[in-house]
């Protein structure tokens, strides 16, 4: 009987105050802030670019790539694809101690598995380790190009992921080169790695062994939706 329909912008007044839109100062922006900022935002599946150009910036003030660089790198923070969008595709943020128990993106359950020679390749390559690129392209025998798309698919269906940001950030294809090359004991040049290439990719799956069944998962997920949208009355929005 608390809860009771408010005006439609009444709410949308509410929700942008609730979630912390354009609150902050740039002053004490930070890893600290987009922690709290991304508590709440878990499991969301947006676009890399939207996540850095849109979402975060407004939720913190002010933003730098770094932040985002030092919790993943530093194995804090995961990112999981969600479903690829022309040449990019959505990614889902999870901080790595939620991520067993939050589950995938609920979208990933309607995505079609990729097949093919190089998919099962990979797959079977990170099975045995997380691997760097060029682990992947040395070990396996296939052209990179093939390799590169063949890896992106995994990406965007969920099943691969990186301990980095930044491949996402770059073009799809870039950094990925030309054909193979006959393999030299040693070059003399060196070719600074792309974006494409930096980090070393594993299998999702690793994330969500041990998970707990399906009911207390469920759970999870709408606890995270209460902290993302509130458990609010009309007097509580009418009050903010």
């Amino acid at each position: 009987q608390e809860a009771e329909a408010v005006d439609p912008a009444e709410l949308a007044r509410f929700l942008p105050a609730w979630q912390n839109v354009d609150a902050h100062r740039p002053a004490g922006a930070g890893p600290d802030r987009l922690r709290e900022a991304l508590v709440p935002l878990q499991g969301i599946a947006l676009t890399p670019e939207v996540w850095e150009r849109d979402v975060l910036p407004r939720r913190l003030g002010a933003y730098s790539p770094t932040w985002i660089d030092q919790l993943t790198t530093g194995g804090e923070l995961v990112w999981i694809g969600a479903g690829a969008v022309g040449r990019t595709g959505k990614v889902a943020l999870y901080f790595r101690e939620d991520v067993r128990l939050a589950g995938p993106p609920p979208a990933n359950e309607k995505l079609e598995r990729p097949e093919g020679e190089a998919h099962d390749a990979i797959r079977a390559r990170l099975d045995e380790s997380p691997s760097f690129w060029l682990d992947l392209v040395t070990d396996l025998e296939f052209e990179r190009e093939e390799l590169h798309s063949a890896l992106w698919d995994l990406v965007w269906a969920g099943e691969a992921t990186n301990d980095a940001f930044a491949p996402l950030r770059a073009r799809r294809l870039a950094a990925v080169g030309g054909q193979r090359r006959p393999q030299r004991r040693f070059t003399s040049r060196r070719k600074a790695g792309g974006e494409t290439i930096q980090g070393r990719w594993s299998l999702t799956d690793s994330l969500f062994r041990n998970a707990p069944a399906q009911g207390p998962r469920a759970r999870a997920r709408a606890e995270l939706m209460l902290e993302r949208y509130g458990i609010v009355t009309r007097e509580t929005v009418l009050a903010e």
